[in-house]
């Protein structure tokens, strides 16, 4: 037994080693679902969060009975340590930096005789820039690389309302990412190596899904705070060719205020 447990710590230890010295970059990281709780004319809410890949401000506008207009803000920010010494001399520091701007519409519709279940489906588009910060520590060697992009999205959605403190939805939402232009200081070398020309204009499928959870806060009527997680999985195309990853995991934390039940 314990000749079994060194030899699976051993093993564990080698497969922790081999993915810290692999050498990537992020060059797509998923922003907070909008997921509207409406089963009305006149609803509307508005969100502010922050997460593992930066913040988010949302919100969105029952326009009838089953139709509504959504439109989000996103900018994340991350840095990593990249020990891979195989294209420089020492470690670098790795920046992310991103920002989104989406706009949807979407049409929502009760399942249940007690309106505490939803169906909704969303669709949208939006624009936005993805840039890399890399600078070696302790020398002067520093890159960037820019992209502008642009999206399409469809996100269908079911939505739980079992009573007054708690809401609770589970969405997927294919993305339909497109690639332009690209601006960097990498080398032609660096750039083969990690293979950013391998996304210079192109388009890319990425699936995300996950939950958002809301529980009211006691005594506030129209105040809950917000927890959601986000997952994508790999990139297929992606790994099977280059150094070029998508973030895979996005939690956030922050508050959800519902506008049409504020007395102003």
């Amino acid at each position: 037994m314990k000749q079994n447990r060194l030899l699976l710590i051993l093993g564990l230890a080698i497969l922790t080693g081999l993915a810290s010295c692999k050498t990537n970059r992020y060059i797509y990281k998923s922003s907070k679902p909008n997921v509207p709780f409406f089963g009305e004319k006149g609803d509307a809410d508005a969100s502010a969060s922050i997460g593992a890949s930066g913040v988010d401000v949302q919100g969105a506008y029952a326009i009838s009975d089953h139709f509504a207009v959504t439109g989000a803000a996103s900018l994340g920010i991350g840095e990593e340590q990249d020990e891979e010494k195989s294209i420089r001399d020492s470690v670098a520091t790795v920046n992310y930096h991103r920002n989104d701007f989406e706009i949807g519409v979407g049409y929502f519709v009760t399942l249940n005789p007690s309106k505490t279940i939803t169906f909704n489906l969303y669709a949208g588009g939006g624009i936005g820039q993805f840039k890399i910060d890399e600078a070696e520590n302790n020398t002067s060697y520093n890159r960037n690389f820019k992209v502008n992009t642009s999206r399409f999205y469809l996100q269908p959605s079911f939505n739980f309302m079992p009573g007054r403190y708690f809401r609770f939805s589970v969405y997927f939402k294919p993305i339909y990412l497109k690639y332009g232009d690209i601006s960097t200081s990498y080398t032609a070398e660096e750039k083969e190596y990690f293979g950013f020309d391998f996304i210079q204009d192109k388009a890319l499928l990425y699936g995300e899904f996950g939950y958002d959870l809301q529980v009211k806060i006691p005594g506030v009527s129209w105040l809950y705070l917000e927890q959601t997680l986000s997952i994508t999985p790999w990139q297929d195309d992606l790994i099977g060719s280059t150094r070029l990853y998508n973030q895979s995991v996005n939690a956030t934390v922050g508050l959800s205020v519902r506008l049409d039940q504020l007395n102003l």
